[in-house]
């Protein structure tokens, strides 16, 4: 299955185009486009479970069976993982 949408990741007023897609019912894989100067370029590719969380600028993707997921944030044309550092040193 592939479903392609729309979306404005930096409210710039410029649409990115996300291209989901899917093998099986575990795994979904993103790709998001953007359209410089005529020409597109591949700002992301990810891998995900299946639901898929876009709040803003930031997208979510779950793995595993206990509610794990990776987080990446879009600024200045990029996205960037995001990790959470324990100062403390315990999980």
């Amino acid at each position: 299955m592939v479903n392609v949408y729309e979306y404005d990741f930096d409210n710039d007023g410029e649409m990115e185009l996300m291209v989901v897609y899917s093998t099986d019912y575990a795994s979904s894989f993103i790709q998001i486009f953007r359209y410089s100067n005529g020409l597109k370029e591949l700002i992301g590719d990810f891998m995900g479970q299946s639901l898929i969380s876009l709040e803003a600028n930031l997208i979510s993707l779950p793995y595993g069976s206990q509610g794990l997921v990776n987080e990446f944030i879009y600024r200045n044309g990029s996205f960037y993982e995001l990790t959470y550092h324990n100062p403390l040193g315990r999980d």
